[in-house]
């Protein structure tokens, strides 16, 4: 439906229905052990955060490292880019070095948190069935 007000604008008239909405997310029983449940306020997004936090059992399996060099400021990107070779020569680009690492883990969700320590070391037996007997 159109209505008109003065001098010519006009709106749209709509019907609105309130509609229920529902976030569920399930989590298995061993992380409700140990589980740490937060709720505050956002105004970057204007709407209300629930955190749910709890542990799992994980073994680091290997650790990734990459090192990377960069201009250490805007004036040596600059004199990188717009340079000659021979004034390079003279003045050379100060660069800094960065070293990156990643941690690698294997994390165990079904494994029961049976331990109260942060680390504990767990004993399994490993049998290779893909070999032909």
């Amino acid at each position: 439906m159109i209505h008109m007000c003065r001098e010519g604008t006009s709106f749209n008239e709509v019907k609105l229905e309130k509609l229920k909405v529902v976030a569920r997310k399930v989590l298995s029983g061993q992380l409700l052990n140990d589980i740490n449940i937060k709720q505050f306020e956002d105004s970057f997004i204007d709407g209300l955060v629930y955190e749910l936090s709890s542990y799992v059992m994980a073994e680091e399996t290997n650790c990734i490292s990459r090192s990377f060099t960069y201009p250490k400021n805007w004036w040596q990107m600059f004199k990188k880019q717009y340079l000659p070779q021979w004034l390079l020569n003279k003045f050379p680009i100060q660069l800094k070095k960065k070293t990156l690492t990643v941690r690698c883990l294997a994390t165990y969700p079904k494994l029961p948190q049976v331990f109260k320590d942060q680390r504990a070391v767990f004993r399994y037996r490993y049998q290779d069935i893909s070999r032909d007997y």
